[in-house]
């Protein structure tokens, strides 16, 4: 399509306002990635769609779309051979497979009707389920994306030693600090890290008296952090159950990428499903709100029909839309329309243009029933001045203009 032309007619505009209603930026991407098609079936096709999931919406239990996770960059990593996945991203991939299983069971469980479930079968069977792998994450990879300590005997009985070693190097610390004098204090002191170690901050006179090592100081100069002799050996041993505890996390990440990585495509189909699922979501939250009548089509030598017709850019306004009706034969080739400056002359032949454009990218036009939409293999537009637009409807289907 005539990629001025849409700006004309200010489809882009259009399908960001339609883009809201997703549920998620992904569907609402792929809203705003619409183009009109020319091929019938399939823009009937998607129109079937976007009427299966309005039924859902309007249903007396309304259906909701689950989720749709951004797990492009973790299934992106799942492609690499030999990488490990973060965390983060098995939290993600984690999400998506809960997704994919509770909105396949939603649309599979009853809530859909037999010939929704049929139109809609392509996104349906392209959902993954996996229940195994799902709860294998969930036990691995707490809310806030952070290894749990459960999931491994070994990385458990670290943390333990861990957190018991720390607190009673801080004791330690503290037993240090208390038996310092009052010339050797500074204000509001505490155990503090330093460079991944556990210290105690003293006035540099005192460094000396103290001993220890030395792993940072105040801005002025005046405070030294120190690590007290005596609390060196605590400290490295600290350093060694940390460089253990990232061993076994690596080592855990590991194996869960290994176990995901054999459904790497069938995460990715999943993905695609949930992201067309909520375009249709987006699309039919706009019908639902825009009050858009399922509309017949017709070739471009047929004629069109619009009832009630309504420009949505205004609708979404919020005020008071004067709506028109419109037909033109096979036999009429040209529309003229004519009145006075601010008439809405510009108005409604670019919502003709728009109707067009709509219905062709599967999105219902805000038309009342008795509509026929005319499908035309190209739109073309000329916009004049702010206060002209010359506009003809020609049979040919390659020179429409709008």
């Amino acid at each position: 399509m005539n990629s001025h032309a849409l700006n004309v007619i200010e489809f882009p505009r259009t399908l960001a306002l339609i883009s809201e209603r997703a549920t998620s930026p992904l569907g609402g991407e792929r809203v705003r990635e619409l183009r009109p098609e020319t091929d019938r079936v399939a823009i009937e096709r998607e129109h079937a769609r976007v009427a299966a999931v309005r039924s859902l919406l309007s249903a007396e239990e309304p259906w909701h779309l689950h989720g749709v996770p951004d797990a492009r960059t973790a299934l992106t990593r799942l492609r690499v051979e030999g990488a490990s996945l973060v965390a983060l991203d098995l939290l993600v991939l984690g999400n998506l497979l809960r997704s994919s299983r509770v909105t396949r069971d939603s649309l599979r469980g009853g809530r859909a009707s037999p010939i929704v479930a049929a139109v809609l079968a392509e996104q349906i069977e392209s959902l993954i389920a996996n229940k195994s792998i799902e709860d294998t994450i969930e036990k691995t990879v707490d809310e806030e994306g952070q290894v749990r300590d459960d999931a491994s005997p070994a990385l458990r009985k670290i943390r333990r030693e861990l957190k018991g070693s720390q607190g009673e190097l801080v004791k330690l610390l503290e037993r240090a600090m208390a038996k310092l004098e009052p010339h050797q204090r500074v204000a509001d002191m505490s155990v503090t890290l330093r460079n991944g170690r556990f210290v105690i901050p003293v006035r540099r006179e005192a460094q000396r008296a103290i001993g220890g090592i030395v792993h940072d100081a105040s801005a002025t100069g005046g405070t030294l952090f120190v690590e007290p002799p005596g609390a060196v050996e605590a400290g490295n041993r600290i350093r060694e159950l940390q460089s253990e505890e990232i061993e076994e996390i690596e080592r855990i990440l590991a194996a869960l990428t290994d176990q995901l990585r054999p459904h790497r495509d069938a995460l990715a189909e999943s993905l695609e499903a949930l992201i067309t699922l909520d375009s249709l979501v987006a699309r039919a939250r706009y019908a639902i709100e825009f009050r858009c009548a399922p509309a017949d089509f017709s070739e471009s030598t047929e004629g069109f029909a619009v009832v009630q017709g309504r420009h949505p850019l205004l609708v979404a306004q919020g005020i008071d839309v004067v709506a028109f009706d419109l037909e033109m034969s096979p036999q009429e080739r040209t529309l003229l329309i004519s009145g006075p400056n601010t008439g809405g002359k510009t108005v409604l032949l670019k919502a003709l243009g728009l109707f067009s454009a709509l219905v062709q990218s599967g999105i219902p036009a805000p038309v009342a029933a008795g509509s026929r939409i005319a499908i035309f293999d190209n739109i073309y537009a000329d916009v004049g001045d702010e206060q002209s637009i010359l506009a003809s409807l020609s049979t040919s289907r390659t020179s429409s203009r709008f």
